[in-house]
């Protein structure tokens, strides 16, 4: 509370006085403007009237007939401090909110929350003006409207626009209540005669009245009348040493940098020095060098990442190091000269003076200084504090400074644009007396709450009577002083205004009293022609496009506009005089959908006929859908504002629900042909063998397969990796059908279990052998037929002998008899003693050792003596032979090659397998020495399956995963075709079938199943190609979406969220492939399915999903969205690789119906003839012909060729031709599936890393920017900055200092040589533009050529052709990728917050060591790192 709560902070000093509650009660009768001095406890009025009213705004929401309570203020530390207020003196609910907040930038879904949670709201009027404007709320939803400061609601305020453009167009009986609060109800100069008027028209505007207490006696108690005085001082004149020295700035600029950059900043650092020396003579001209010193140093420093910029600010610096010596020389830098300049002195003798007078009252001291410019606030700030140490006179006075936050000031001091949080703090001290003297612009003149003042001093002369009413009012303690400053040249007029002013304070008091309230039908509304145009209302929403608004709301969306640093933000406005009339026409920028020239209605004023034309302008753009119904511009939305949910995903979520998981469950699916094809009684089977090539000599030696009673497709070979080397299995059909009887089916059934019990290692208690309703269907079964006809499959059979051997014992292990050891030469055995796993192949049965013989490796033990200390087991039988053994080889998954097994030749694994008996059967331990594995058979297992079977059935498991995942490609394959090919015949499959599944099994293997293929190279292609078919769809779709919709359209349809969201649509999960064969939660075997808890099946997927039974093995997945949007892509490219282009757009179409690529319209812009003539009349003189023979292609459209050499930064006279950043998007989607398309099939070698490196490198802004030099393709760019052209310039220059190029070189050896170097380190500053031609060119040939791919590729390929040859040696690695491998624990990024568009970042590695940077943006921060930590590594390691 900027007054009451100052003078005692006890609970009775919050007692209305009796002026208050006459203020009150106005209030509440009647809209009511209070006209009280400064300090006179008006925020606790209104404080009162908002608790008066607080039953309209209790807790029920808006929908219900809820309102809310707006305390507006006109400045962002007014926001906090009002709410504060509120929050200690009433109970309600408050928010407050500032620009920046970012606000501007909430959607409505959050603006409702905040409205519907808070029940008053304190903010700038900016931002209700704003929510009024997007229809976030309406008028007839506000009970009650507080204006802090109401006399700015003057002209087009924000103020004055929410009465005249939402408050007046209210009915009546739905309007809120209006109550301002003010020390002075005139804004500006105003004469006496006036006074009436502009009362009329403030009161007019707020549906007012202005009133004013009746207890004026009282009303002085508490805003005391400082003794006001002037005093005068003399100018001083020019000085010649002054102007040699602030000449220094306008040197001769060496030719470093561009003169424009460099004259710009001079300018603005002169006007500084200037003002200095004249408000502060030579003292304040050396203080203010010094501190554009300390400045410019700093933003030199963070510069240096851009020669250029540390260029510019490096001159400017050692001007002002000479500035300073030149002072110094002439002895500026003594603070005796501070005594030499009148205004100074006349200011440091009133201090001295006052200083004096309060000699017993120091510790409660408070003044203020208001200057006029900020650079003389923060200098004088320095200078009193400087002198307060070296003038005794002057030592009790401690300064600090308070400007604005905005930089509409021409300063070069970007210190002295305070950001509100520094405000606040120097604003704290001074409240807390750790300075008692605060030099200030006119920011605090009002509103913001200061302690009482005893001196209040105006340094420059007063402009306004408000500033008189304002800054007079904050000298309110005891016999305070409020000094004026005045020139004596023309005194006597200024002197005459100020006592104008001091009768006008009377004569406002008279004329306040008793007044009616205003009417909105007064012509005060109607003075600016703000009618001349009817508000255009959206029904939907309630937003309105007035003239008020129209200019904000336009210079909204053009800031909005995808633009780089070059690019200005604003439209061109060209007003034309008529007589007395005006008329504006605007020109929006070249990246604009608008890009013809658009006029407005004649009016009286330029101000008015620019809101004019700015009004037809926005109401266009919401024509167009570059504004929504609630007028924001679609930047700021996603696919929801555009009306595209249909298309693309609306990833635009409300903050307040809950994100999904990045991972979920899904059921895996089986391949159809596999569903309910269990073999059953009395009916005919299928039987498929199992065929290994080569077979090693072991795979032959018995035939297993299964039956089915379905028939299975062809299914291609495949290879699978045993113990003994890569053998390629075919599963092949026998051709015979069987039938099979009932005792004959339960000795398979049998077989099944007993084999997955052993051979298969299943011990999972979540499954249970149910045969007859299994999970897969199929059996594994052995297969038998005539030696003699072994060709001959169609009389194979089933091996029931074998059968009967392994099923007459009712468990997996029997024990060994003594009696019959010829039984166990091809046993597979393990042990029975001990908690010790393990199976075990007898090599040898040793009859001449037995128990009593020692261990061999051991003299000291023997057999009988080790088991009996080590596991506490008498052996019975001492004359059994010992058992010779070698282990088992456990691999399970034979689907992929181990690092450590060697693929040589077949003839190669077959020697070496001729000496396994000797090699297996021995352990190397510890100490190298060749230990033999004996086993006492007494203690010992026999397994019921042969090892000669064993090592077979080994490879089943992973033999019948590949059967199954080639089933299910073979299943997406058909669908596919279907789906994508035009006339496919489903009865006709294509001849690359085989082909095709086994592509499509790699598009569905994740990475993480560890198998010997996966997606990744297929998962690069299909992004490339997807981001380039959405672009060109885009593109010629929506031709009035400019660059930056195009991009966040594009980004929202390839986001992980959304091709997994239609992954998921067309039921993809269930097909992939995510985990190995070996893990516990992938195979089941066949004749098992798994348990249930009870034999309710509608309970079974809920039981699953709920992990309800003790299961750890489910026909369940989990995947990552990530995954599912891998998978989407990979299909694609194996549409695109194994169908064709065309079957790849129509799988994209199958993702999304209303994408279709055969219906896009063609890209034409009418033009009438004398436009093409103009065209071509800049083709010719421009020599365009030039760029079409280094490009190898005539353009047909010569607009597109145009258009793609046109930055943003110039606008084509007369001619509605675009920017560049179009085509630039469209360039860059075909620059990357063109590359990606080219390294895919340049070395199948490349991993997905290396791709991916190889893109970048390729197509980073440096690869490009290359090209573009060196083809000279930067000299034909239409643009119209002085930055952009200085940038180019000094980066050419950067070039040939360097000695890139050698005389006479080729193209391609230039191109060679400037990549290389311009990639070096990436420490080399690249204009983006340079390589945003290239790209725009690309996307130009490719819409003129009729979307000809062939014609572009071969264009760019030969283009990029020496790039090529460059990383023909090696594939340039990411810096960042190579760090990350040398540090897998991983890497400390941080990122530190900079001025301007500068970014600092650091990195920390594991070992402790950091580096920082400074770059143009965090990626390139992040590069620069890298390469420092790299670099700083190898030399360690040299």
């Amino acid at each position: 509370m900027e007054d009451q709560n100052n003078d005692n902070q006890e609970s009775t000093a919050l007692l209305p006085r009796p002026y208050q509650c006459e203020m009150l009660e106005a209030a509440l009768e009647k809209n009511t403007i209070v006209c009280l001095n400064t300090g006179s406890g008006k925020t606790f009025i209104a404080v009162m009237l908002i608790k008066a009213l607080q039953t309209q705004i209790a807790t029920m929401s808006l929908d219900q007939g809820g309102k809310k309570t707006f305390f507006l203020v006109n400045t962002v530390p007014l926001v906090k401090q009002q709410s504060v207020v509120l929050e200690k003196h009433t109970t309600l609910k408050i928010g407050s909110y500032i620009g920046a907040d970012g606000v501007d930038l909430w959607k409505e879904q959050k603006w409702k929350r905040e409205i519907e949670s808070h029940q008053v709201l304190v903010m700038t009027a900016a931002i209700l003006l704003q929510i009024l404007r997007h229809g976030y709320i309406r008028v007839h939803h506000i009970n009650l409207l507080v204006f802090d400061e109401c006399h700015r609601g003057v002209g087009n305020h924000d103020y004055a626009q929410i009465m005249r453009d939402y408050v007046h167009h209210e009915n009546v009986k739905y309007r809120p209540v209006i109550f301002g609060m003010t020390a002075s109800i005139i804004n500006g100069k105003c004469a006496q005669n006036k006074i009436e008027s502009k009362i009329k028209a403030l009161e007019s505007l707020m549906l007012s009245r202005v009133a004013t207490t009746k207890y004026q006696h009282q009303l002085e108690k508490y805003s005391t009348k400082p003794e006001e005085s002037i005093v005068f001082y003399q100018q001083d004149g020019a000085d010649y040493c002054v102007q040699s020295i602030i000449n220094v700035l306008l040197q001769y600029n060496n030719g470093i940098v561009s003169e424009d950059e460099l004259d710009k900043i001079s300018n603005s650092i002169q006007k500084d020095c200037l003002s200095a020396y004249e408000e502060l003579g030579y003292f304040g001209l050396y203080q203010i060098i010094c501190l554009l010193i300390t400045q410019h140093k700093s933003i030199h420093n963070i510069a240096l990442y851009d020669k250029s910029k540390a260029a510019v600010y490096g001159q400017i610096l050692n001007k002002l190091k000479k500035m300073q010596a030149m002072c110094e020389k002439y002895h500026f830098h003594s603070c005796q000269y501070a005594d030499r300049h009148s205004k100074l002195k006349t200011l440091l003798d009133n201090l001295r003076k006052y200083q004096i007078t309060m000699a017993d009252d120091k510790d409660h001291f408070c003044g203020i200084i208001f200057v006029e410019k900020r650079c003389i606030a923060m200098t004088l700030s320095h200078i009193l504090n400087n002198l307060a140490d070296y003038d005794q006179s002057l030592s009790t006075f401690k300064c600090d400074f308070v400007v604005g936050h905005g930089t509409g000031v021409n300063s070069s001091q970007v210190m002295t644009n305070m950001t509100y949080k520094q405000q606040a703090c120097s604003i704290d001290k001074f409240r807390r007396h750790k300075i008692n003297l605060l030099v200030a612009t006119n920011v605090i003149e009002e509103g913001i709450d200061v302690p009482k003042c005893n001196i209040v001093i105006r340094y420059n002369e007063i402009k306004t009577f408000s500033s008189y009413m304002q800054s007079k009012g904050r000298a309110r303690a005891q016999m305070a002083h409020f000094i004026m400053m005045i020139d004596d040249h023309g005194k006597d007029e200024k002197v005459r205004q100020i006592r104008q002013w001091a009768a006008c304070q009377d004569l406002l008091q008279r004329h306040c009293h008793d007044r009616e309230p205003g009417h909105e039908d007064d012509d005060a509304l109607t003075n600016l022609q703000l009618n001349l145009i009817p508000p255009f209302t959206i029904p939907s929403t309630g937003s309105k496009i007035t003239m008020s608004n129209s200019i904000s709301i336009l210079n909204w969306y053009c800031s909005s506009l995808p633009r780089d640093i070059y690019t200005p933000a604003s439209p061109i406005v060209k007003i034309q005089s008529l007589g007395e009339l005006y008329k504006a026409t605007i020109t929006m920028p070249s990246c604009s959908p608008l890009p013809e020239s658009i006029s407005g209605r004649t009016a009286r004023s330029k101000k008015v006929a620019k809101m004019a034309a700015a009004f037809v302008v926005c109401r266009e753009l919401h024509a167009i859908g570059q504004l929504t119904d609630n007028l924001i511009p679609v930047k700021y939305l996603t696919t929801k504002a555009l009306q595209l949910d249909d298309i693309f995903m609306d990833t635009d979520k409300d903050d307040s629900t809950e994100a999904e998981t990045n991972s979920n469950q899904y059921q895996r699916i089986l391949p159809e042909i596999l569903h309910d094809c269990h073999p059953r009684l009395l009916e005919e089977v299928f039987l498929y063998r199992f065929q290994f090539k080569p077979n090693y000599q072991i795979y032959n030696e018995r035939q297993f397969g299964i039956i089915t009673s379905k028939q299975l497709p062809e299914i291609p070979p495949f290879p699978i990796y045993t113990p003994y080397g890569e053998s390629k299995v075919s599963i092949l059909s026998c051709g015979t059908e069987l039938v099979i009887q009932a005792k004959e089916m339960n000795q398979i059934y049998q077989f099944n279990r007993l084999i997955s019990q052993s051979v298969f290692r299943l011990h999972n208690n979540s499954l249970q052998f149910q045969a007859s309703d299994s999970y897969s269907g199929y059996l594994v079964v052995p297969i038998t037929y005539k030696a003699d006809k072994i060709e001959k499959f169609q009389e194979a059979t089933i091996d029931y002998n074998f059968i009967s051997n392994i099923t007459n014992h009712k468990e997996p292990l029997i024990s060994i008899d003594l009696n019959n050891l010829e039984a166990l030469k091809d046993a597979v055995v393990t042990r029975n003693y001990g908690n010790i796993s393990g199976y075990f192949e007898v090599s040898a049965i040793s009859t001449d050792r037995s128990p009593v013989d020692y261990m061999i490796g051991d003299c000291d033990r023997n057999f009988m003596t080790y088991y009996k200390e080590k596991y506490n087991l008498q052996i019975r039988n001492l004359n059994q032979p010992l058992l010779r053994v070698e282990h088992l080889h456990r691999k399970r998954d034979m689907l992929q090659c181990s690092k450590s097994q060697k693929l040589s030749s077949a003839s190669q694994i077959f020697s070496n397998a001729m000496q396994k008996q000797l090699v297996n059967t021995r352990i190397h331990n510890s100490k190298n020495q060749v230990k033999v594995i004996e086993f006492i058979p007494e203690l010992c297992k026999m397994s019921v399956v042969p090892a000669s079977a064993w090592k077979i059935l080994a490879c089943i498991p992973s033999i019948l995963w590949r059967m199954e995942g080639i089933l299910l490609a073979d299943e997406m394959a058909y669908i596919l075709q279907t789906a994508t090919v035009p006339n496919f015949n489903s009865n006709t499959l294509l001849e690359a079938n085989s082909s095709l599944t086994l592509t499509i099994l790699q598009a569905l293997t994740l990475a993480r199943a560890r198998d010997q293929f996966n997606l990744e190279r297929l998962e690069f292609l299909g992004d490339s190609f997807l981001k380039f078919a959405i672009a060109t769809y885009l593109f010629q779709s929506y031709t009035k979406f400019h660059e930056g919709q195009l991009t966040t359209l594009l980004s929202h349809f390839v986001s992980n969220d959304n091709l997994c969201r239609l992954g998921i649509k067309l039921g993809l999960p269930g097909y992939i492939i995510s985990q190995k064969v070996d893990h516990d939660d992938a195979w089941i075997p066949p004749g098992y399915c798994i348990k249930m808890e009870d034999d309710c099946m509608e309970n079974w997927c809920e039981k699953f999903t709920e992990s309800s039974c003790n299961s750890s093995v489910k026909p369940v997945q989990k995947l990552r969205k990530k995954s599912i949007a891998d998978v989407v892509e990979a299909l694609l490219a194996a549409s695109l690789l194994q169908l064709g282009e065309i079957s790849a757009y129509h799988f994209i179409t199958i993702l999304n119906a209303q994408i279709k690529f055969d219906q896009l319209p063609d890209y034409a812009i009418p033009l009438d003839t004398t436009k093409m003539e103009q065209i071509n009349k800049i083709y010719c003189s421009y020599n365009l012909r030039q760029v079409e023979a280094v490009l190898g292609y005539k353009f047909n459209n010569r607009i597109l060729l145009l258009s793609a050499l046109t930055h943003a930064s110039y606008n084509h006279p007369q001619l509605p031709i675009e920017s560049y950043q179009r085509l630039e998007f469209l360039g860059d989607a075909i620059l990357q599936y063109v590359t990606a398309r080219d390294s895919y099939h340049a070395n199948e070698n490349y991993t997905p890393a290396d791709l991916h490196d190889l893109k970048e490198a390729s197509l980073q802004n440096e690869s490009l920017a290359a090209i573009t030099v060196v083809y000279g393709f930067h000299k034909y760019l239409f643009q119209m900055s002085p930055s952009l052209f200085s940038d180019i310039h000094q980066f050419l220059n950067v070039i040939d200092e360097d000695n890139v190029c050698k005389p006479n070189q080729s193209i391609e050896e230039k191109l060679l040589a400037y990549s290389k170097y311009i990639l070096k380190d990436g420490e080399v500053s690249v204009p983006k533009p340079l390589g945003d031609i290239f790209e725009s060119l690309v996307g130009a040939i490719y819409i003129d050529c009729h979307k000809s791919f062939k014609l572009v590729n071969d264009i760019v390929l030969k283009l990029l052709q020496p790039q090529k040859v460059m990383f023909a040696n090696g594939v340039p690695r990411s810096p960042v990728r190579v760090l990350y491998e040398k540090f897998p624990s991983g890497l400390c990024f941080k990122k530190d917050t900079t001025e301007d568009s500068i970014r600092k970042a650091s990195l920390e590695l594991p070992d402790g060591r950091i580096f920082t940077t400074i770059g143009k943006n965090y990626k390139h921060c992040k590069k620069l790192l890298c390469n420092m930590a790299l670099q700083s590594l190898e030399k360690e390691q040299n």
